[in-house]
C-alpha cells in the first residue's frame, strides 16, 4: 500500500515537472540564440526570414481558400468567397502624364502647349476673321465684327501658317503653302507673316471657296455639318487647309435679353406650368397681359376632358406626379381646336 502511494505520488511530480524542464530548455535554446550574436538570427539551415512568410502566407491564403460553408433555409450551402471586379485593373492603371494647361478660362488636358484662335465675322463684307491676338479681336468687335468664339485650338509651334491681305478688296487670305503665299505676294497682296502653327496631323481644318463672292471668298472650319452646308449652298471644297490640336468653342458671349419677366414656377407653385409660363411670357414680350400673373393665366388653359394633351392641359398646372403626364400639346394652346385659347382669349390671336 505504501509503495503504490508512492509511486502515485512519484508519478504527479514527473507531471509537473515536465513543463518546468520545458521552459527550462527553450530558455537556454533562446539564451544561446542571443548569445551567439546582437544582431544575428540563428535559423537552420537552408531557410530564411523571406521563406518563413511565405510560407506562412502559403499557409494563409490556403486556409482562406478553404470552402466554406453555411445554412440557408435548412440547407448547407458553399459560401463563395468575394470577389472585386476591376481589381486587378485598378492596381495595374496609372494616371495620365500629360500636364494640365489652360486656355480661354477652360481647363483640359492637352497633349502639346496650344492657343485658342478667335473667329469673328463681318455683317457687311461677309468675311470671317481669325486671330490669335485678343487685342486684335477686342478691337475688331468694337467697330462691328461679330465675335463668334473660338475656331480652334493651334499649337504653340509647328509648321508655319501664313495670312495675307488683299488691299484693294479688303479680304483676308490663310494658306500653310509658302508657294501659294508667294503667289499671292507677286499679285499684290501684303504678306502679313505667320499668324499661327499646324501640327503634322490632328484635327483637320476645311477650306472652301465661293466663286461668287468679292471679298470672303475663302472659309476654314473644323465643323463638318458647316462644310457640308456650304458645299450644298455652292461653295467648292478645296480640303484640309491645315490642323488644329483640339476642336474650338461657340460664343455664348453676344446674347439678347427679351426683357420679359422670369417666372419661377415652382415658387409659385405651378410645377407643370411650363407651357403657360413660355406663353405668357411670349405674350409679355408682345406687350400684352403685362399686369397678369402666372397663376391667374394657368387658370385659362384649356383642360382636357379625356386625357389627351391634343384636347386641352392634361392634370393640373399646380400638381406634379409621376403617374400623369401632364401637358398641352400647340394646338389647344393655340388655337387649333374648338378649345383654342384665342377662342377663350383674345390676346392670343397674334400666334396666328
Amino acid at each position: 500500500m505504501k509503495k503504490s502511494v508512492l509511486f502515485v505520488c512519484s508519478m504527479t511530480l514527473a507531471a509537473f515537472a515536465a513543463p518546468v524542464i520545458t521552459q527550462a530548455e527553450e530558455g537556454t535554446s533562446s539564451s544561446a540564440i542571443i548569445e551567439n550574436g546582437n544582431s544575428e538570427s540563428v535559423l537552420p539551415e537552408g531557410s530564411s526570414t523571406i521563406d518563413s512568410q511565405q510560407d506562412s502566407a502559403v499557409q494563409n491564403t490556403e486556409t482562406s481558400a478553404q470552402a466554406q460553408t453555411a445554412v440557408v433555409n435548412g440547407d448547407v450551402v458553399t459560401v463563395e468567397p468575394p470577389h472585386k471586379d476591376g481589381q486587378e485593373e485598378a492596381n495595374t492603371t496609372q494616371a495620365p502624364k500629360e500636364e494640365v494647361s489652360q486656355s480661354n478660362a477652360r481647363t483640359f488636358r492637352a497633349a502639346v502647349a496650344s492657343i485658342p484662335m478667335y473667329r469673328l465675322y463681318n455683317p457687311n463684307s461677309g468675311e470671317h476673321f481669325y486671330t490669335k491676338t485678343t487685342g486684335e479681336r477686342d478691337h475688331l468687335r468694337s467697330v462691328g465684327w461679330r465675335y463668334e468664339g473660338i475656331g480652334w485650338q493651334a499649337p504653340t509651334s509647328g509648321n508655319p501658317v501664313y495670312r495675307l491681305y488683299n488691299p484693294n478688296a479688303g479680304d483676308h487670305h490663310y494658306t500653310l503653302n509658302a508657294g501659294e503665299r508667294d503667289h499671292l505676294k507677286k499679285a499684290g497682296w501684303r504678306d502679313e507673316g505667320v499668324s499661327w502653327y499646324s501640327p503634322n496631323s490632328g484635327t483637320p481644318l476645311f477650306r472652301l471657296y465661293n466663286p461668287n463672292a468679292k471679298t470672303g471668298s475663302h472659309h476654314y472650319t473644323p465643323i463638318t455639318s458647316e462644310r457640308d452646308q456650304l458645299k450644298k449652298a455652292g461653295w467648292r471644297y478645296e480640303g484640309v487647309a491645315w490642323y488644329a490640336v483640339g476642336s474650338g468653342e461657340q460664343s455664348h458671349e453676344d446674347y439678347r435679353l427679351l426683357g420679359v419677366r422670369n417666372y419661377n414656377q415652382y415658387a409659385l407653385g405651378a410645377p407643370s406650368g411650363c407651357e403657360g409660363a413660355s406663353l405668357l411670357q411670349a405674350l409679355q414680350y408682345k406687350g400684352k397681359l403685362t399686369d397678369w400673373s402666372l397663376r391667374s393665366f394657368l387658370n385659362t388653359l384649356p383642360k382636357s376632358s379625356n386625357g389627351n394633351p391634343n384636347n386641352g392641359f392634361v392634370g393640373s398646372p399646380f400638381v406634379e406626379n409621376a403617374y400623369t403626364y401632364s401637358a398641352i400639346y400647340p394646338a389647344p394652346l393655340t388655337g387649333g381646336s374648338s378649345m383654342g385659347m384665342f377662342k377663350i382669349f383674345p390676346a392670343v390671336r397674334w400666334i396666328h
